[in-house]
Order: structure tokens, then C-alpha cells, then sequence
């Protein structure tokens, strides 16, 4: 089941890289219904058989591997054929399993949970390591396969009720597109991620417990965990202690309505074949679908025609999804008609076995998602080594993840401050990746982000070789096109606090004119003080111009040659700077390619006044 949620999000990655960020709109946007795997169940399991099951198992094994093919059109079509062959092995064993499924699903999403811990939070497609997590965990399910196929397949071919499955559907598509990934919550309201994985472990292992009860009917039970999924994702995108609570609630839920997708109908008269499992599977599939590129839509609404009617709707979505599922195992209680004396299936043993493993991995989970502080930058050297760089959002323009490169492109610079542009990446579109706290891991920065993921902006970033003491967003004056908030930071340095901000401003028209202002306003005052960023403008351009009024180009003072820095695959345009002010431009220098990026970063000496305790003010 990991490794269906995993797949899952990757079809939704790559679609979105192939009609957004490597191109626009295609007919690759169609390949979005593979994620509608319900009606491919009969089809499958006609004539069910060990052959069958092993063939389901082969293109399993060959569909995640090529997942990880860089090309988006390969990797988005093999996991699709995993997706596929995943669902129905996954219905075998929710019929066999009943009501249990909805253990053994809280314990994959805590699988995942703890595998993104593990790598950073960030995609496992991301990095080496979550790429090698990957190819164990098929490795592991090889080997279940082969120790329980032939007591599987005979156990199923034995029954002839089938399970609901269709809520077990929904939970996977909204674990898949949040709960799964805790780090989406983290940022959508600004608060740590060590907190959301946290509550994520204890709302799992809370939902388990509340399951394996004997006191409450299924109906009261999917009706409670009804409840908490809605107050949750509310409470989840409200944000601050709301977030908190929501994430618990939330993630109780997902067992408690994973398990109604297991139930059988109890009276022959409603007794279903696989063609009606299927077809009602598709449309629960298909409408959590809709709803979910709907919220995607509306949190990149600057870039959707017609877009201005979703601004801001996003928190609709993501709530509806969360309800619609809710509904759709709320209608199978209903259905199924457990009385409240029939006890529940999950014995003690087994109970207490899956208990220890949600502790287990939650245990792991925790530790993992720890943010331990880097060790700060001593030295009182006089000079100051800055960058700034547009990372475009984690991917290179192929649409592969572009952090390990971009990693050993800042490692190489060996600079104390960098500024990032086009960070907020824990969209469900870059796979919930966190790339920033990933690279200041690697790195060992300290890091400051702005604005959250909430706001559906770009998102900027600084990392810091000093403790970063006080953060802010500077609200910049905005258009109908996608948030420009900037960031501002005060850092410790061993010569006195220094003041940063980092900035990406619109791509044309007078608006960056009103946004450049609105940082020599923010900054007035402050002294020295260093702007990093994209500011989208050349350097004969007005917004420059008057930048250049308070602060110095540390590439017109001391660059060589052009120093264009954007676009692919040549760089015609500077756009990308360092300015300062205060302090004293040694060396100026463009670096990296537009392999990694889209954009060149520019880097900077700086130097401080030999003899000074702090910083002037």
C-alpha cells in the first residue's frame, strides 16, 4: 500500500512537471486518469490465479523501477502501470483482510512518513537515499509476495463476498495528496515539521486503537471518524494550534474510514460483483480526482486561465476532499449494516503486533524529522562571502529534481549567506518536497523561509552559516499573478547583527517598480544591510535604477564581463543580484549552469571594516 500511495504521487508530480513546469498545457494532462484505477478490478481479477497474481506482481516491480527513470513521460506511464496492478493486488487483500485494512493503512502512511523523515522531507524521488528507500520497499514486497501468494490467492479464490473498497480508494487519494506527507501541513501554516510528524504518529496510532475497540458499532464508528476528517483538514488549514490538532484528527480518521473500504455486505440481497466494486471504486476515484487537481488549480491559480475565480479557494478543495471521502464511508456503514454487538475482527495478538509497529516506526519518524541546530561560524573574518540563486523549484527543465546538484553547486561556493528563490516546494506538485531544510541539512545552514505555502506564492528563502535571531515578511505590493512576498532576516554574525533580505520580484510592468520601493521603505535606516534576489529586471531597467539609488550592484562594482544569469539554455539577461549597502564589494562572480536551473546564481565578497566589534549602525 506505500508503494501505491508512493506511485500515486508521482503520476500527479509528472503530470503537472510536463504541462507546467517543462512546458504548458499538453495532452499529457490526460494521462491525470490513470489515477482512476477502479474499473481496471474486474478486468484483473477475472479468473483470479497464482499466474495472474504473479504477473500483477511483475509489472508492480517493473513499473516502480522505471518510476524512476528521470524522463516525465516514462517514469509518469510506469508508475501509472504500478498503480494499476497495485489496486488490484491491494482489493485481494482487503478481501481477505476485512476490517484490518484499515490497520495495515495507517501503518503504510506511517511507512511513508517515516522514509520522507529519513530523506529530509522531501519526495523519496528526490535524493539517492529516498531512492534507494524505493527500491527496498520493493524488494520487501517481492518477498511477501512470494512467501503468502499461494495462501493469498487461495484464500480469495474461496470467497465470494467482496468488500465495499471504494472508501479505502478516497483515504489513499487524500494520504497521497496530504496526509502523508506531514511536512504539507508544516508549511501550509508555518510551524516545525518535527510537530506535524509527531501528530501524525499519534493520530495514526490513535485511529488503530479506536478501531480495534469492541464498544462501538462500524456505523458509529465511520461516523466518528467522519467527524475528525472534516475538523481536521479545517483545523489543518486554519493553521497555528488549530493545525495541531487538525493533523491528529485528521490522521484518526484514516484508519477508522480505511477500514470501512474492507467491509462486506452482510445480507445477500445486497451482495455486489466485482464490476459494481469496480465501477463505484472509478467514480469515488474519479470525483476525489477532480476535487484534487481542483485545490492544486486554485493554490496555482496565477497560472491557470481563469484562475482570479480560485484565488484563495484552495482551503475549499482540500476540506471537500476530506469530506467526500468521509462521505463515501459514512454511505457503506450505512450499507453493511454491523449491529453493534459484532465484535471486531482484529484480535489481541494482532492488535498489540501492530501497535508495537506503529511505535516502532513512529519512534523512527520523530527522531528523524528532529531538526538538530547546525554548528554557527565562529570566526571574525573581514570578509563576507554571499549568493543568491533561483532554484526553480526544486526541478532542472527536464522536470528532474534538480536538489543533489544544486547542492554540490552551493557546496562548491563556500559562502556564509544564501539567498533562494522559487523554494515552496511542499506543493503536492514537487512531491511535498521541503528542499530548503533538505539543503541547509546538507549544508549545514541555519534557514529562514517566507511566506507559507498558504499564501500560493513562489516563496524565498535564506540560509545562514549564523543563527538566523528574527524573521519577517515583508508584504510587497501584489498583482492578479501569484504572491511577491520578500523576506527579511536579521542574522548573528560574530561582528553584530546584519540585516538580509531576499526578494523575487514580478516578471514585468510597473509593479516591481511599487515592490522595489516597498524594500528601500522596509529597509530605510538599516545600515549595512544586503538585498538578494531575482528582481526580474535588467540592470537599465527602472526598478535598478532605483535600487541602486541606496544600495551598490556588487556586479557593477567589481563583476567581469555581463554576467547574465538568465534564461535557458544561454543566458541573455541579468536579472539576478546582490546588493549592499554598508559594506564593501571585493569580487563578484556568476556560478552553476543552466543545467541545474534555469537561472545562473550570483556570488559575492564583501568586506567588513578590519577592527570593528559590530557592525555599524
Amino acid at each position: 500500500m506505500s508503494l501505491l500511495m508512493i506511485t500515486t504521487k508521482r503520476v500527479i508530480t509528472r503530470v503537472f512537471v510536463l504541462n507546467f513546469s517543462t512546458a504548458g498545457p499538453n495532452a499529457t494532462a490526460l494521462l491525470a486518469c490513470t489515477l482512476i484505477t477502479g474499473i481496471t478490478v474486474p478486468i484483473t481479477l477475472r479468473s483470479y490465479s497464482i499466474h495472474r497474481e504473479w504477473v500483477l506482481i511483475s509489472l508492480t516491480t517493473t513499473g516502480v523501477f522505471l518510476s524512476l527513470y528521470p524522463n516525465p513521460v516514462i517514469s509518469l506511464l510506469a508508475a501509472a502501470v504500478a498503480i494499476i496492478s497495485l489496486t488490484s493486488l491491494l482489493f485481494v487483500d482487503t478481501t481477505i483482510l476485512e476490517n484490518q485494512i484499515g490497520v495495515a493503512t495507517g501503518l503504510s502512511v506511517l511507512i511513508i512518513i517515516m522514509t520522507r523523515a529519513v530523506t529530509g522531507a522531501v519526495s523519496l524521488y528526490a535524493t539517492t537515499i529516498g531512492r534507494i528507500e524505493i527500491a527496498g520497499m520493493v524488494f520487501i514486497f517481492i518477498g511477501i509476495s512470494l512467501a503468502q501468494a499461494d495462501e493469498t490467492t487461495n484464500k480469495f479464490a474461496a470467497l465470494t463476498v467482496l468488500p465495499s473498497f471504494a472508501p479505502l480508494a478516497g483515504v489513499l487519494v487524500l494520504t497521497s495528496a496530504w496526509l502523508a506527507a506531514p511536512v504539507a501541513s508544516a508549511r501550509w501554516a508555518s510551524y516545525p515539521y518535527f510537530s506535524a510528524v509527531v501528530s501524525s504518529v499519534v493520530g495514526l496510532t490513535g485511529g488503530t486503537l479506536f478501531i480495534s475497540g469492541h464498544t462501538l458499532s462500524l456505523f458509529r464508528k465511520t461516523s466518528l471518524g467522519c467527524v475528525t476528517a472534516i475538523i481536521g483538514m479545517s483545523g489543518i488549514v486554519i493553521g497555528g494550534t488549530f493545525g495541531i490538532v487538525g493533523i491528529i484528527l485528521a490522521t484518526i480518521s484514516v484508519p477508522v474510514l480505511a477500514s470501512a473500504g474492507g467491509q462486506r455486505y452482510k445480507h445477500s440481497h445486497i451482495q455486489i460483483n466485482a464490476w459494481h466494486v469496480g465501477f463505484v471504486t472509478a467514480c469515488v476515484q474519479g470525483i476525489c480526482v477532480v476535487i484534487l487537481f481542483g485545490f492544486v488549480f486554485a493554490v496555482n491559480a496565477a497560472f491557470v486561465p481563469g484562475g482570479v475565480f480560485l484565488m484563495n479557494k484552495a482551503p475549499i478543495f482540500i476540506i471537500g476532499l476530506a469530506a467526500f471521502v468521509a462521505l463515501s464511508g459514512f454511505i457503506v456503514s450505512l450499507r453493511t449494516l454491523r449491529s453493534d454487538s459484532d465484535p471486531s475482527t482484529t484480535g489481541y495478538i494482532q492488535t498489540r503486533r501492530s501497535i508495537l509497529a506503529y511505535l516502532a516506526t513512529g519512534s523512527i519518524s520523530s527522531l528523524a524529522a528532529w531538526d538538530s541546530a547546525p554548528q554557527t561560524d565562529t570566526t571574525t573574518e573581514s570578509d563576507l562571502h554571499v549568493a543568491t540563486y533561483n532554484i526553480h523549484r526544486y526541478f532542472d527543465s527536464t522536470g528532474t529534481y534538480n536538489l543533489e546538484s544544486v547542492a554540490n553547486v552551493l557546496r562548491a561556493q563556500r559562502v556564509g549567506l544564501i539567498g533562494l528563490q522559487e523554494t515552496t516546494g511542499t506543493r503536492l506538485t514537487t512531491g511535498h518536497t521541503h528542499g530548503v531544510r533538505w539543503l541547509a541539512a546538507q549544508l549545514e545552514y541555519h534557514y529562514a523561509i517566507a511566506p507559507p505555502t498558504s499564501t500560493e506564492g513562489y516563496g524565498v528563502a535564506l540560509l545562514s552559516v549564523w543563527p538566523i535571531t528574527q524573521t519577517q515578511t515583508i508584504s510587497l505590493p501584489q498583482t492578479d499573478g501569484p504572491p511577491r512576498d520578500a523576506l527579511y532576516a536579521v542574522v548573528d554574525h560574530p561582528r553584530g547583527p546584519l540585516s538580509i533580505v531576499v526578494a523575487h520580484l514580478d516578471t514585468t510592468g510597473q509593479i516591481r517598480v511599487r515592490q522595489t520601493t516597498e524594500i528601500q521603505h522596509f529597509l530605510d535606516g538599516i545600515d549595512p544591510a544586503v538585498v538578494l534576489g531575482d528582481f526580474n529586471a535588467t540592470p537599465t531597467e527602472r526598478p535598478i535604477r532605483l535600487m541602486t539609488q541606496s544600495f551598490t550592484d556588487a556586479w557593477d562594482e567589481a563583476g567581469q564581463r555581463d554576467g547574465k544569469t538568465f534564461a535557458t539554455p544561454t543566458p541573455s539577461r541579468r536579472i539576478d543580484y546582490v546588493f549592499v549597502r554598508g559594506l564593501t564589494v571585493q569580487t563578484a562572480s556568476t556560478f552553476g549552469t543552466t543545467t541545474e536551473s534555469d537561472h545562473r546564481g550570483v556570488r559575492a565578497t564583501l568586506s567588513i571594516v578590519p577592527g570593528e566589534d559590530a557592525f555599524s549602525k
